[in-house]
């Protein structure tokens, strides 16, 4: 159960580097703009500062949770860290009212938490 569960939480942080490349190739579909929508010379800032934090620490999590899969304490940083961007992730999307971007985070979030508190009880 436990591997099912490291393995999740891999793909999740791989899902969220996708989500940080997304950002970069078309930052305005994934922020729900229209093409009546105004933009600015700042607008790329944000993806790319997104994509900053989600690509790099999502792929290598991954990698080094799907690894130690083995051996889970190995994983606890990740998992803290993975849980906390998460959770300000699903804040950052309250404020901006987007249920999507509240939920699929806060799902996130409860794994990766979930899954580190059972790593460190058993």
């Amino acid at each position: 159960m436990l591997t099912t569960l490291m393995f999740l939480n891999a793909a999740l942080l791989w899902a969220s580097a996708a989500f940080g490349i997304a950002a970069l190739v078309s930052p305005a579909r994934l922020a729900g703009a229209t093409a009546t929508t105004p933009t600015s010379p700042a607008a790329p800032f944000y993806p790319r500062m997104y994509a900053a934090r989600a690509v790099p620490l999502g792929v290598v999590g991954g990698v080094v949770v799907a690894l130690g899969a083995s051996d889970p304490a190995e994983c606890i940083p990740w998992l803290l860290l993975a849980g906390i961007v998460q959770v300000f992730d699903a804040l950052i999307g309250a404020e901006r009212r987007r249920l999507g971007m509240v939920l699929a985070p806060a799902l996130a979030a409860l794994i990766h938490l979930s899954t580190l508190v059972w790593v460190i009880v058993r």
